[in-house]
């Protein structure tokens, strides 16, 4: 189903959070079909520690698109991006 995408809105308890205004970024016009039940794209989330992936429901066995999980991140820490620029080094999540 090309042309079509997934939007994740994420919320904290407390209902608050930063949002790019829509005079930098326009989003796009609300669809007015739910494509919920066909889409190709599934949501995954564990709600505890809070992570979620994205799948290919024709797929959902290979590699997610995207994932926010800790089994997903590569180890830490992370070597300088710049060898010689140490400050480009990444401790940890």
């Amino acid at each position: 189903m090309a042309g079509f995408s997934l939007h994740v809105k994420i919320y904290d308890t407390a209902n608050q959070q930063f949002t790019i205004p829509e005079s930098v970024i326009e989003l796009p016009t609300a669809p007015t079909i739910s494509y919920t039940g066909n889409s190709d794209l599934v949501f995954n989330f564990d709600a505890a520690p809070f992570a979620f992936w994205i799948t290919r429901r024709s797929d959902p066995d290979i590699m997610p698109l995207f994932d926010t999980r800790t089994s997903s991140l590569p180890p830490t820490p992370i070597p300088p991006f710049n060898a010689s620029d140490p400050s480009t080094a990444f401790d940890g999540f």
